[in-house]
């Protein structure tokens, strides 16, 4: 579990205006049967129905987002995603607001959806020939294209635990392809995670999966129909007929990508290199791969040095034995900057429906 808030602009502009800010929540013991009925997260519509509500505190907005990023830089928790952003790009606004998130809320949508989500190793597109090292936007294209069926399949044979899921998810059919390995593939092809080749080069990544998958899902739509509740959708009102109503969306894939050997989503690495104790008491180091063939190259890796670059904090960053070349490519997360790494999530998500 994690703890996400839920901000909206109407907070944001009280704590640019230094205004107070109401803690509101349903008043649940003067109204449990039209809670337990009609509660869906939204406190904006409950309030413009005139059922009951309860302030519980009042406080000025600006100290309550002091008090979370605080509490975040600490410990992790809470996370944020922003309500009327979210909301200004929900495609079925006729179906309701999107209030609800998945726990890494890379997934946004109308209450009952599920996420249906698949992502790409970056790194199995990258290709040598003729010692040119270069991204196969070719090969990237003709898989998202393929995957698009793949996923409508799915959402058609799966059997979701509740009836409202089920209904709800094979009504609007949101797929989220993403990917994962960025960091790595940008080692590969010696780009530096944050630099300006790497914003053109992750977006130029994001825009093909974005431009691919819709095309598929509208020629998916020619063979099997649009999907089920796309009249009077976003969709609709640009005459878009289609069979998916959401398309991109990346996830951490913290699991897929440390069973893949990879960096995952689209985050820069952690560390280089970093050791593990096993039972008997024997350290051993987890190194990149990339980076490890690098050193291998030149001849220069050793246990010695992965331990110099283990208590570095897995940044080979001023090492003395690391050539500057390595140490300009090799960059983990602790070495940018707090605007590059969102410099970096910027260029993404202008291609992304769900979230990242």
């Amino acid at each position: 579990m994690n703890i996400s808030v839920s901000l909206t602009d109407k907070f944001m502009h009280a704590v640019e205006n230094d205004e107070d800010w109401d803690l509101v929540f349903p008043d649940y013991e003067n109204c449990k049967d039209i809670y337990d009925l009609e509660w869906d997260g939204d406190i904006d519509s409950w309030i413009e129905k005139g059922y009951p509500i309860k302030i519980y505190q009042t406080i000025k907005a600006k100290e309550l987002l002091k008090i979370i990023c605080e509490c975040s830089y600490k410990t992790g928790d809470p996370g944020f995603n922003y309500q009327t952003t979210m909301n200004n790009a929900n495609p079925n606004k006729h179906l309701g607001k999107q209030v609800f998130t998945n726990p890494c809320s890379e997934f946004v949508n109308i209450p009952g959806a599920s996420c249906n989500l698949a992502s790409f190793n970056l790194t199995k597109f990258v290709k040598t020939n003729n010692e040119n090292t270069f991204f196969d936007f070719n090969a990237l294209e003709d898989m998202a294209y393929k995957c698009v069926r793949w996923f409508d399949n799915m959402i058609t044979i799966n059997k979701l635990p509740l009836d409202i899921i089920d209904n709800v998810t094979k009504k609007i059919r949101p797929i989220g392809a993403g990917f994962f390995g960025l960091a790595d593939a940008m080692y590969m092809l010696k780009i530096r995670y944050g630099s300006p080749e790497a914003l053109l080069f992750a977006e130029s990544i994001t825009k093909t999966i974005r431009e691919t998958l819709e095309k598929a899902s509208v020629d998916l739509a020619k063979e099997r129909g649009v999907y089920p509740a796309w009249e009077g959708s976003e969709w609709c009102k640009k005459n878009i007929r289609i069979r998916n109503s959401s398309l991109v969306s990346i996830a951490p894939t913290g699991s897929i990508s440390f069973i893949a050997g990879v960096s995952g989503g689209l985050e820069p690495n952690y560390g280089l290199c970093y050791n593990r104790r096993t039972y008997d008491g024997n350290i051993y180091y987890i190194v990149n791969s990339i980076f490890k063939a690098e050193l291998e190259k030149l001849g220069i890796y050793s246990e010695d040095l992965m331990e110099k670059i283990s208590k570095n904090r897995g940044s080979c960053q001023g090492i003395k034995e690391i050539p500057k070349d390595l140490q300009d490519i090799f960059v983990i997360a602790s070495d940018l900057t707090p605007k590059e790494h969102v410099d970096m999530v910027a260029a993404i998500q202008k291609y992304t429906d769900l979230s990242t």
